[in-house]
């Protein structure tokens, strides 16, 4: 019914007159597709209110409901990154996931996230835009190049358009499907096909342009928005600039717990620089923490080998501390143990008390979790002595921990493991 003329719908309509005789009329329509100068959006409401309609909402597809089509295609269970990746790009669109799926071809599932826009999902979104007014079609163009999410502000400033104007021409998109308020002066598309179609139809000189304006933009507001102020540096060309506002906006993603975001910026960062051992450690902690156990181990295996080559031995225990957490939660028993010899190989060579302590608390860990009392409690008296001397009260009490945790499996330590394991939690 989006598609359909006025005398189509009046056709369809009267078809639907009760009394017209034993007839089922299935009209559909896509709501994005109706503006309110449409036709159809003067017939909707008027074949709603009769008792012989049924109005059926098909909503969009959840990140569940793409990974149980993927899985039905494939023939097996997709990864959640490629599942993020496509739900993110289709916005749920059913349509738009088939035609993604249909134009891989013989491609791995794994490829599917970065596939190339399929040309029937293009052509659909070049002609909505083609058909609005130029000014609306140069903001529409502008915030398809700057993100999925535009702030009102920064879309004004890289646009040159008044705040009043600019409203104006929003609105416009807004009632015409394309774009949506997401939050409060924040806009987007409705789903990332629509934004990657429309960016394609443009100059490379204009997308560095606009994201020039966007990065300047943002520092001049002293914006703390790393992801956003990585993404413009890459589009304006100043890749420097990107591999630092990616590596700040990973520490603090990573600080504050947003671990997701964390691994997407040191990702970005180590797109430009592969081989820096920062962004490594920051990918693959974020990946570990996120649960993404396969993205943590290939971080930390290349942070692991990276560190070898140079012959940098802090970097290199810290590396073997997280492959014994990332092996542990993959169940690689038999690689944990192995990655805690090699630890326990490095600890003396350490150069620093500090680090040498939190070596051996991740070994007496280690120890604790694969069931090895003794060892454990070796490790653990090593690494609190250690840790007291220097006053690291992280580490002590990672320590206490460890060993409290062995000490419950032993009955006559339960009381003396209870304490430990009370005090430490009081006290952090």
């Amino acid at each position: 019914l989006h598609w359909a003329d006025a005398e189509s719908l009046d056709v369809f309509e009267r078809l639907a007159e009760p009394g017209e005789g034993p007839l089922l009329v299935v009209g559909s329509y896509r709501p994005d597709g109706l503006s309110r100068r449409h036709p159809a959006a003067d017939l909707l409401p008027r074949l709603d209110r009769r008792h012989t309609v049924t109005h059926v909402q098909l909503r969009r597809l959840s990140p569940a409901d793409v990974s149980a089509f993927l899985t039905e295609v494939y023939g097996r269970l997709p990864s959640y990154r490629v599942v993020d990746a496509l739900h993110t790009r289709t916005g749920g669109n059913p349509f738009f996931l088939e035609e993604l799926v249909a134009s891989a071809g013989a491609a791995p599932l794994e490829d599917l996230g970065e596939m190339p826009l399929p040309w029937t999902v293009a052509e659909l979104v070049r002609a909505q835009v083609d058909d609005l007014d130029p000014e609306v079609r140069r903001v529409v163009n502008s915030a398809a190049v700057l993100g999925r999410r535009v702030a009102f502000d920064v879309l004004a400033s890289v646009t040159g358009t008044s705040e009043d104007e600019l409203i104006a021409l929003l609105s416009v998109a807004v009632d015409r499907g394309l774009l949506v308020e997401v939050e409060p002066d924040v806009f987007g598309f409705h789903h990332e096909l629509a934004r990657e179609a429309i960016q394609g139809t443009l100059l490379g000189r204009k997308h560095r342009r606009l994201h020039e304006a966007a990065l300047a933009t943002l520092r001049e507001r002293g914006s703390r928005d790393r992801l956003a102020l990585a993404l413009h540096a890459r589009g304006a060309g100043r890749y420097d600039d990107m591999v630092a506002e990616a590596r700040l906006g990973a520490r603090d993603s990573l600080a504050l717990g947003s671990s997701y975001q964390a691994r997407h910026l040191a990702e970005i960062g180590l797109s430009e620089a592969d081989d820096d051992p920062e962004l490594l450690s920051l990918a693959a902690r974020a990946s570990w923490l996120g649960g993404l156990y396969d993205d943590a181990t290939a971080h930390g295996d290349r942070w692991l080998r990276l560190a070898r080559e140079r012959e940098d031995i802090v970097e290199e225990a810290a590396a073997l501390e997280l492959r014994i957490e990332v092996a542990r939660l993959a169940g690689q028993m038999e690689a944990m143990g192995a990655f805690t010899d090699q630890l326990v190989d490095v600890i003396d060579r350490l150069p620093a008390d500090e680090a040498r302590a939190r070596a051996m608390a991740a070994v007496a860990r280690s120890y604790m979790l694969r069931g090895q009392p003794e060892a454990t409690y070796e490790w653990a008296d090593k690494a609190a002595a250690l840790a007291e001397a220097h006053d690291l009260a992280d580490v002590r009490r990672a320590a206490v921990v460890a060993k409290g945790s062995a000490m419950l499996d032993k009955a006559e330590r339960v009381s003396e493991a209870r304490t430990l394991l009370e005090d430490a939690a009081a006290e952090a």
